[in-house]
């Protein structure tokens, strides 16, 4: 039974995720993801109608799409926030350095600036 569902949708599934996403590679790894809940939701996939199964499928599939956006907007938006706050915490070094150096000798100054 298995085998014939994922004969019969995963290349129509791989054409609609293509389309969706315009990358194949993420497409064949939504598909795959998409008969791996399948198989998770064995009991409830086998007692749909063949176009129930379908509708299922896209609707999984869609859902996963989803998700993997919603997941890339928010590491996008994590690292963003990192990287602002390594640069504010590299201003205060910046300014920590300075104030150390203005304690240290003249000509020793050069020394540590160099360094």
């Amino acid at each position: 039974m298995w085998e014939a569902l994922y004969e019969t949708y995963q290349k129509e599934l791989l054409a609609y995720g293509t389309r969706m996403s315009g990358s194949e590679t993420l497409a064949e790894d939504l598909v795959q993801e998409t008969f791996i809940k399948a198989l998770i939701h064995a009991d409830t996939v086998m007692d749909l109608s063949p176009s129930q199964q379908r509708v299922w499928l896209y609707r999984t599939f869609k859902n996963l799409f989803f998700d993997r956006c919603r997941r890339a907007v928010l590491e996008q938006e994590s690292l963003h926030s990192i990287q602002s706050q390594m640069a504010e915490s590299t201003d205060f070094h910046g300014v920590e350095t300075a104030m150390v150096l203005q304690t240290v000798a003249p000509q020793d100054r050069l020394l540590f600036q160099l360094r």
